[in-house]
């Protein structure tokens, strides 16, 4: 079994520019509210990013699984359904991205198939993350702040990357 303090490896979904704009602009409004936010994350690939699947360790064939799948389906335009609060405090903030239905089959496939580790076998609830570690209260805030900067009510996710948190690389795949 693997070792569950491990870092993830993971695939991810990147964004278009003007979307990728969009979302470090709700980040930066965040920050500038003195409220936490992913625009405080200082490490070299931070993106705004939808996370597809995360393990201990990613298979090759579930990477060219990924590859090919979303070499054919990118650019990929996914519907935004608002802000939602993840977790039991403390609380992520998110935007909450609608997916295809059929890519949650697929990426439960590929959950099933890397290394059976629990603490990442679960639905997948894809979102992009906006803030972490926030109270109640931060969360009331938070809300606020994002309501005066929309989002977008489409985005399009354009690249697919790998991050190796042992070798601290992200790769484009498709």
């Amino acid at each position: 079994m693997a070792d569950i303090d491990m870092p993830a490896h993971s695939l991810d979904l990147t964004f278009a520019p003007q979307d990728d704009f969009v979302f470090r602009d709700r980040w930066q409004a965040l920050r500038a509210a003195g409220l936490p936010s992913l625009a405080d994350h200082r490490g070299a690939f931070n993106a705004p990013h939808i996370t597809v699947l995360a393990a201990a360790r990613i298979p090759a064939d579930v990477l060219d699984r990924a590859r090919a799948h979303f070499s054919d389906a990118l650019p990929l335009p996914l519907a935004l359904n608002g802000v939602v609060v993840l977790g039991s405090g403390p609380f992520v903030l998110a935007e909450h991205v609608v997916a295809p239905s059929e890519m949650h089959g697929i990426v439960g496939q590929w959950q099933r198939r890397v290394d059976g580790n629990s603490r990442w076998l679960r639905p997948w609830t894809p979102h992009v993350t906006l803030a972490k570690r926030l109270s109640a209260s931060q969360v009331g805030r938070a809300l606020g702040v994002l309501h005066d900067r929309p989002a977008p009510t489409t985005v399009t996710a354009t690249e697919l990357r790998r991050w190796d948190p042992e070798q601290k690389t992200s790769t484009r795949e498709a």
